[in-house]
This record gives C-alpha cells, sequence and structure tokens, in this order.
C-alpha cells in the first residue's frame, strides 16, 4: 500500500539514484578513504568547494561583467558593483592561492628540512636496558644530527609551516565569508 504511493516512490528512487550516482561526485575524490582528521579535512573541503566554483561553475565571470549600462539605468548602485568586485576579487585570490602558491609552498616546506651531517646514521642513540630488563632509545640531538640547535635547523621549516597555515586560515574565512555567493 505505501509503495503505490507516487511521493514514496518518488523518494525512494531518488535516494537509490543518490547512493549509486552522487550529485556532488566532485567532492567524493576529496574526502579520502582513510581517516583524516578534521583540521585536515575541513581545508581539503573548503578549498574543493572553490576550486569546483570556479572552474567548473565558472563562479567568477562577475568580475568580467561590465555594468555600466546597468549603473546608467539605475538597476544597481556603484557601491553594489564595489561590493561584487571586492567579493569576487577575494575569492580569486583565496583561489589563486589554493592552485598555484599553496603547493609551492608545501614544496618548499618539504625541501627545507635539513639535511643530516656525513656519516650520521639513524636518529637514535644506541638502545639501552634499565634494571627491569627494558629496552630503550634516546633520539640523537640536533647538535649531533645536523651539527646546529633545533631553533637553527628547523627555523626555515617552522617559518613555512606558520606562513602556510596563515594563508590557508586567510583562504577559508574569505571562503566562509562570502559563502553566499557561491551559486552560479
Amino acid at each position: 500500500m505505501l509503495f503505490t504511493n507516487r511521493y514514496v516512490r518518488s523518494e525512494l528512487y531518488w535516494k537509490v539514484r543518490a547512493f549509486f550516482i552522487p550529485q556532488q561526485r566532485w567532492l567524493t575524490g576529496v574526502i579520502p578513504n582513510t581517516y583524516c582528521d578534521k583540521v585536515e579535512l575541513v581545508p581539503r573541503v573548503l578549498f574543493a568547494i572553490l576550486v569546483d566554483f570556479v572552474e567548473k561553475e565558472k563562479g567568477l565571470s562577475q568580475l568580467d561583467v561590465d555594468w555600466s549600462k546597468e549603473l546608467e539605468d539605475g538597476h544597481v548602485s556603484q557601491d553594489y558593483i564595489d561590493d561584487i568586485n571586492r567579493t569576487y576579487g577575494e575569492l580569486r585570490d583565496a583561489y589563486n592561492y589554493i592552485k598555484h602558491e599553496r603547493d609551492a609552498l608545501l614544496a618548499a616546506q618539504d625541501d627545507s628540512y635539513p639535511e643530516t651531517l656525513p656519516g650520521v646514521h639513524g636518529i637514535f642513540e644506541e638502545p639501552t636496558i634499565d634494571e627491569k630488563g627494558n629496552k630503550s632509545s634516546l633520539m640523537k640531538s640536533c647538535e649531533t644530527l645536523y651539527g646546529m640547535s633545533y631553533a637553527e635547523a628547523y627555523a626555515e621549516t617552522i617559518r613555512l609551516e606558520t606562513l602556510i597555515q596563515q594563508r590557508d586560515q586567510d583562504a577559508m574565512m574569505i571562503i566562509v565569508r562570502n559563502v553566499g555567493m557561491l551559486w552560479t
């Protein structure tokens, strides 16, 4: 009896169809199948949303609009045009960071880790055994591994990591602040 109801059949059809053919397929490719912390997942999702908006939906096309006729006819105000240009300009800047600058910064961060001194093998000292028979190993100091203090060895790595975190935060804030504009 329930299955003969047209509304129930329609709802069932769309639920089954959405299960096999997801409507946001581009987003399922961004979310990893393995565990991912939320601090890593949130930027991935937000960045993917903006990239899809710009590349697939051509969302930044508002920057190319000539508003002179609408302004002249009184359909829009100069404040509205300025707000549109500022908003989409911010989204374009966030997109450029995500697509071009971020990968270069991540590569630079990976390359910034210090090299160990020649002849140094492994990062742990020889294992020691205490009176209870427990085996433990201490990590070698930065002076032993790199010939300099921790602050000197990792200064560039920490600087780049901080820069990436700040730029990611800025890009995410732009996306969230302008989420109402992400439709076409």
